[in-house]
């Protein structure tokens, strides 16, 4: 089962956490950060934590679906 359904939308994850649910590194992650870019976030003290509504978020608009890629195109 993905990490991301067993979690209440509104609950906030770590880094590693979010790093791992995008299927990605942190070392991605900060570098969006730095560039202002990617998953929205909150800042607690030093550390950086991520919504889980906003990853799913994420993933939905990044969501490529091949029939709608090329409709034209047929086999």
């Amino acid at each position: 089962m993905n990490p991301i359904y067993s979690l209440d939308s509104n609950a906030l994850v770590s880094e590693r956490e979010a790093a791992k649910i995008l299927g990605c590194t942190t070392f991605c992650l900060r570098a969006w950060r730095s560039k202002g870019i990617g998953v929205p976030h909150f800042r607690v003290g030093r550390l950086c934590r991520y919504r889980v509504a906003d990853l799913q978020t994420y993933l939905d608009q990044h969501r490529i679906d091949p029939a709608m890629e090329n409709p034209t195109s047929s086999r």
